[in-house]
């Protein structure tokens, strides 16, 4: 998205996810074992601020490419679209003077309201036995979401974002009868913290938490099938032609101990470098 002071912006992000490990139902940790996992992910995106100029709209494409070796099975590499993305975003209360000062009382305020659209390969589709070509979970994500920002002082700030997303029920052939699949609406929450370093830097970390209910086949909901997803990471940005151009290279990880995460199918280490464009 684009920030208070732009007009719009146009990005791109290459990503790298390597998995290590897995989490069962009962949050035990285990690290991978004849299971290679491996995705490179180009995301092409743009926003622009509408009238009033508190409005942006913004969407996202992404371009998958992964790979899969499962010792049992056989490994493969495949290429496919994911889902499409698209994001309205107000910022209800931006920053100010007074009490909208860095270290006011109050944060700027940014309301969301997003939608995925399944335009990736859904698990049933696959005709990989590895499902290296799967990009999608089929579904229709509308989502909601805040962003409060807080000025701590002219060069710190901490932010806090939350976002429930509906993964819509849909019907799935499965042999010759269709089944109803309700994957589990997920929440997410992400604690940020941001320190600009200088006119062309700054750096950050931030805590990312994502919880998924269980899924439902034809109303009947699976046991013990909930997930929780906890990651860590920092990253850096230098606008390298001030103030147009611009570069963030970030780290993310999940843990890779017993405890933290559950019903997660491939826990790792991702990066991404992300090159923007923007227009004043």
């Amino acid at each position: 998205m684009a920030a208070s002071c732009d007009d719009g912006v146009i990005a791109s992000q290459l990503g790298y996810e390597h998995a290590y490990g897995s989490a069962d139902s009962s949050g035990r940790y285990r690290a991978l074992d004849g299971v290679s996992v491996d995705d490179a992910t180009l995301t092409l995106g743009a926003a622009v601020r509408l009238v009033p100029k508190s409005v942006q709209l913004g969407a996202a494409l992404p371009l998958r490419l992964g790979h899969r070796r499962i010792r049992s099975i056989g490994s493969a590499t495949a290429l496919g679209v994911g889902d499409a993305s698209l994001a309205l975003r107000w910022t209800a209360l931006g920053a100010g003077s007074g009490i909208f000062a860095p270290g006011g009382l109050f944060p700027s305020i940014d309301l969301i309201a997003g939608l995925a659209v399944p335009t990736g390969r859904p698990p049933e589709d696959s005709t990989e036995p590895t499902q290296a070509d799967v990009t999608s979970d089929g579904s229709l994500k509308p989502s909601l979401g805040v962003k409060l920002t807080f000025q701590v002082t002219p060069l710190d700030s901490v932010y806090l974002r939350a976002q429930h997303t509906l993964r819509l029920p849909r019907d799935v052939k499965i042999g010759i009868s269709t089944r109803r699949v309700d994957l589990g609406d997920e929440t997410s929450v992400q604690l940020g913290y941001m320190r600009s370093l200088s006119m062309q830097w700054s750096a950050g970390a931030l805590l990312d938490a994502r919880f998924t209910g269980s899924a439902r086949t034809d109303g009947v909901q699976a046991t013990d099938a909930d997930e929780r997803r906890v990651r860590a990471g920092a990253w850096l940005s230098w606008m390298w032609h001030w103030p147009t151009w611009d570069s963030t290279l970030a780290v993310l990880a999940d843990p890779f101990w017993s405890g933290v995460e559950k019903n997660i199918e491939y826990a790792g280490l991702s990066t991404t470098l992300s090159i923007r464009r923007v227009f004043h």
